[in-house]
C-alpha cells in the first residue's frame, strides 16, 4: 500500500533510490526527448521503472481547459502535417513528439495502478525534480489520497507544470480529454 510519494532530481535519484528509501518502490522516470536514460544501480527495495521522455513545455500558465484545446491543436497538426511546406512540418513534428500526452498519462496510470498494493512509494524524477516530477506526484497524490496535492503547489521547492498535472488529472479520474464539458470551476 502506498504510503507516500516523493519528488527526486537526476543527479540524486540513484543515491536516493539505493541508499536513503529503505522503503520498496517504484520509479517514474521522466527525461527531455534526446536525453539519455538515467543509469540505475541495482536496488533491492525497488520494484520497477518507467521511463518516459517529454520536454518540460509549458504554455503561458496553461490550465484544464487549455489540456482541450492543445489536444485538438496537436490533432489538426497531425491532420494537416502533409499540407505543410518542410519548414512547418519540421516544427510541427518537433512540437508534437515532445509535448506531455494522453498515452503516457495512461502509462503512469497502468504503472501506478499495477504497484499501488505492492510497494509503499513512489518516486517521480525528472532532471531539476522541479516541475514534471512536482506535477506528477501532485497528480497522483490526489488519485491515490496520500498526501495533500496542494503541498507541491505551495512549496517553495517545486513549481508544477500545470499542463502536466492536469493532463494527468483527467487520465487518472478516467476521463478522455476530448470529451471533457468543462468550466472555469474545474480550472486548478
Amino acid at each position: 500500500m502506498i504510503k507516500k510519494i516523493e519528488v527526486s532530481d537526476r543527479q540524486n535519484i540513484n543515491f536516493f533510490s539505493k541508499f536513503v528509501y529503505k522503503e520498496s518502490h517504484v520509479i517514474i522516470s521522466i527525461n527531455s526527448v534526446g536525453c539519455d536514460k538515467v543509469n540505475f544501480s541495482p536496488c533491492k527495495h525497488r520494484k520497477d521503472i518507467l521511463f518516459l521522455q517529454f520536454d518540460d513545455t509549458h504554455f503561458n500558465d496553461w490550465r484544464l481547459n487549455d489540456a482541450v484545446h492543445c489536444k485538438s491543436f496537436i490533432d489538426g497538426l497531425k491532420e494537416s502535417k502533409d499540407k505543410l511546406n518542410p519548414n512547418e512540418k519540421e516544427v510541427a513534428e518537433h512540437f508534437i513528439l515532445r509535448l506531455f500526452n494522453e498515452d503516457q498519462a495512461k502509462e503512469i496510470k497502468n504503472f501506478v495502478d499495477k504497484y499501488k498494493n505492492e510497494v509503499e512509494m513512489i518516486v517521480s524524477q525528472c532532471h531539476a525534480g522541479i516541475s514534471r516530477s512536482s506535477a506528477v506526484a501532485a497528480a497522483l497524490a490526489d488519485y491515490l489520497q496520500v498526501d495533500d496535492s496542494n503541498d507541491y503547489f505551495e512549496s517553495s521547492k517545486y513549481c508544477p507544470n500545470y499542463y502536466v498535472y492536469n493532463v494527468l488529472k483527467i487520465i487518472l479520474a478516467g476521463k478522455e480529454i476530448e470529451k471533457l464539458n468543462l468550466n472555469q470551476n474545474e480550472l486548478v
